[in-house]
């Protein structure tokens, strides 16, 4: 958890805040020298079951990944 809460979390809900205010996250200078949002795989910033996700769990940025984990296994039972 370290790593995804830590890491992609801090990366993830910056992205979708960006989207929100009508913009595109194109880069984030929050972790290391910076990087593009819209290339990384982990961030997703293009995804939107995570808009969902986000959308949900907007005032517990904590709980975006189990509410997007939820979201995709109930993708995965509903066939």
């Amino acid at each position: 958890m370290e790593d995804t809460g830590s890491v992609h979390l801090g990366e993830t809900v910056p992205a979708f805040r960006t989207w929100m205010t009508g913009r595109i996250p194109e880069w984030s200078d929050l972790l290391w020298g910076g990087f593009p949002l819209l290339g990384d795989c982990t961030t997703a910033a293009l995804y939107p079951l995570h808009l969902v996700a986000y959308a949900v769990s907007v005032r517990a940025p904590l709980r975006f990944f189990d509410v997007a984990f939820a979201l995709h296994l109930g993708l995965f039972a509903a066939g």
